[in-house]
């Protein structure tokens, strides 16, 4: 579910200059991280663009602002958050800010209006708050692999339909499978996935 166009609520999104400023910096949202942090860190650090990258985001001269609405467990935004902040450095008038989704139900309510229900949402808004378009959850070529991994790993659905465990044990056993997801999925972005989410995003800042 990637590069989705605007959405069509009836009202306009709860976004001003003063909700804005509310909103975390790619720091912030990062010292406050209490899953994942050590990989979001490594990650900010080894995630590069390409030339050919770099230089398509340096020409997006339009002022432009990246609401990202995520929770730090995401998997999903573990991998493309980091690629998002690369674009957003490469962009000479592009901000981003985060915003926790449980934090902001307002906000939730009103992507959920449009259909937008998974996360991370990547929404690109103009000078004046107004939606150009979104990015959901993962580059649409990632589709694929997940399900490819889940036919693979059959052991997680079983474990999470186990009605015998114990919430801890089913986290626990859980805990060690999604592990083993992460480390692949991070080889899937560095053979080809990376250049798929950053194509998706330019496509709609351009």
């Amino acid at each position: 579910m990637t590069d989705q166009p605007a959405s069509s609520p009836r009202t306009a999104l709860p976004m001003n200059a003063s909700r804005w400023k509310q909103g975390l910096t790619l720091p912030d949202f990062v010292a406050q991280m209490s899953v994942d942090q050590d990989i979001m860190m490594r990650r900010l650090e080894t995630v590069q663009l390409s030339e050919e990258e770099r230089a398509a985001a340096a020409a997006l001269q339009r002022p432009l602002r990246v609401l990202v609405m995520t929770e730090d467990w995401c998997t999903d935004c573990l991998m493309n958050l980091p690629i998002l902040a690369r674009l957003t450095e490469a962009a000479p008038a592009m901000e981003t800010r985060v915003f926790i989704r449980s934090r902001w139900p307002e906000l939730q309510a009103w992507f959920a209006a449009g259909g937008i229900a998974a996360i991370p949402v990547f929404a690109v808004l103009d000078e004046a708050f107004q939606l150009i378009g979104t990015w959901v959850e993962r580059p649409k070529a990632a589709n694929e692999r997940i399900k490819r991994w889940k036919e693979e790993h059959p052991e997680t659905q079983a474990i999470q339909q186990d009605a015998s465990l114990s919430k801890e044990k089913r986290k626990t056993r859980l805990a060690h499978i999604y592990t083993g997801l992460k480390i692949e999925m991070e080889t899937w972005y560095a053979e080809s996935l990376q250049a798929a989410t950053v194509q998706e995003i330019v496509d709609i800042l351009k």
